[in-house]
């Protein structure tokens, strides 16, 4: 189940800016195992998200995840979506 897309980089460490599709703030800012689908790829890969906080002035997530460590890389997860399992979905 999509929760966000990656809609670019965040300053040069590489934290990543989410769109988010959930009302479940949680879900990008309570460390733990999510799932990456890149753009063009049919099989999403299991990222740890280490740490996120909210822009409400953006009305966007920004989030680290484990391996990403700069700008270049988060550029590279540009429009790629984050993922959780459906049976995450809340009652």
């Amino acid at each position: 189940m999509e929760i966000g897309k990656i809609v670019g980089a965040h300053g040069v460490k590489g934290e990543v800016r989410v769109l988010p599709n959930s009302d479940f703030a949680d879900r990008f800012l309570e460390p733990g195992k999510r799932w990456l689908r890149r753009t063009g790829e049919t099989e999403p890969v299991v990222v740890q998200l280490l740490e996120g906080r909210y822009l409400s002035n953006k009305g966007l997530y920004v989030v680290q995840l484990e391996g990403v460590n700069d700008r270049s890389a988060a550029e590279d997860l540009r429009s790629s979506v984050l993922l959780v399992p459906e049976s995450d979905r809340p009652p």
